[in-house]
């Protein structure tokens, strides 16, 4: 595929447990992945976060899952994944236009989690385009959590629970079938429990060993694409 002058990559993960991993890449990752787009291939970099950019009256029109699907479209074949011990959010009804392009959502099983979709859409369900990478954050800091912050951070539903085992064994069984130039995963990543901010946002540290990983394995994806 040619590129139409910028490398554009697609970040799905739940949201208030990965505020840590986030910042690391933002500061640490991305200025370098920007770089090397720059000088080597030409090419701009650009991160598309849009736990960030999906406005309040955009979510209040139902139109937040149309517009995460048609932003993975628009950065293909490009995605970061990132699950710790969370599902996410799973919306009561698929609010997406009766068009052909979201047929798939129109008869997939109810009761999955934006991003369990997201993912879906973005490889799973259309593998032939996927350049992934996926990282499995360790659970063992969470012990260190306290215990008013436990809930953001590890699932209380036992079912949502079962179905995020389910998504992550989609996710090694889909890296298994697929060469390593086109999909990767990190299994169990360490972090560490550093604190909470003033602001009341848990702090974690050690994420060296995740941002290198994520940095090497998107570097490959980027040299890779026909």
């Amino acid at each position: 595929m040619a590129f139409d002058g910028s490398v554009r990559l697609f970040i799905s993960s739940t949201f208030i447990d990965m505020h840590a991993e986030r910042n690391y890449l933002i500061s640490h990752i991305f200025p370098e992945l920007r770089e090397r787009c720059h000088s080597v291939l030409k090419l701009a970099f650009l991160e598309v976060d849009l736990r960030w950019g999906v406005t309040q009256q955009e979510s209040d029109q139902g139109r937040a899952l149309e517009i995460c699907l048609d932003e993975i479209d628009r950065c293909r074949p490009f995605v970061l994944v990132m699950l710790g011990s969370r599902y996410g959010w799973i919306p009561p009804v698929y609010e997406v236009p009766n068009e052909s392009r979201f047929d798939w959502v129109h008869s997939y099983p109810a009761g999955c989690s934006i991003t369990s979709l997201e993912i879906q859409h973005a490889f799973l369900l259309r593998h032939h385009s996927a350049r992934a990478v996926c990282c499995f954050r360790d659970p063992a800091f969470e012990k260190h959590l306290p215990a008013d912050k436990l809930s953001s951070f590890v699932e209380s539903d036992p079912a949502s629970r079962v179905k995020l085992g389910t998504l992550k064994q989609e996710i090694r069984d889909f890296a298994l079938a697929s060469s390593p130039d086109r999909c990767v995963v990190f299994e169990n990543y360490p972090c560490e429990f550093s604190g909470v901010s003033a602001a009341g946002v848990v702090e974690l540290c050690g994420l060296d060993t995740f941002g290198q990983n994520v940095l090497a394995a998107l570097w490959t994806h980027v040299l890779c694409v026909d």
